[in-house]
């Protein structure tokens, strides 16, 4: 009797393990598969989302920023040398060629005259203390 009862027990304990295999675990397995397949399909489907609008941020907002942004500084760099070229040649040219005339004024009719003036005064400075000098050696020979 006692091996007879350890047959139905291992039967019944066997039939129970494939019971709950069968309803339980297979369910479980197959369950908690299709729950990651969904989470997978959806974080595959969201990084598509993703890329794609990343792509059209870079097409229609960061690529034309980039080229109106490069347009805008080709635009005031042009603007720059023409400004720079006209100031060269409309205000520092004028203005260097007058101060050149006002100095070449300036020491024509000014300087040199002043010059010839002083070099005359000093020659008959210079001719006076002469005079003066050979009349006292002059009345020191006399005498």
């Amino acid at each position: 009797a006692t091996a007879a009862g350890l047959r139905v027990l291992g039967n019944g304990l066997v039939a129970g393990a494939e019971l709950v295999f069968e309803y339980v675990l297979v369910p479980a397995v197959k369950a908690v598969a299709i729950g990651l397949y969904v989470v997978g399909s959806g974080l595959a489907t969201a990084a598509r989302g993703i890329g794609a609008g990343a792509e059209l941020l870079y097409e229609y907002v960061l690529l034309p920023g980039g080229h109106a942004a490069a347009a805008g500084v080709r635009a005031v760099g042009g603007g720059v040398a023409a400004g720079v070229s006209a100031t060269w040649s409309y205000v520092l040219v004028p203005v260097a060629c007058v101060v050149q005339d006002g100095a070449e004024a300036t020491y024509s009719y000014v300087l040199v005259p002043i010059g010839r003036g002083a070099a005359a005064g000093a020659q008959a400075a210079g001719a006076v203390a002469a005079s003066g000098a050979q009349a006292v050696v002059q009345g020191a020979q006399a005498t």
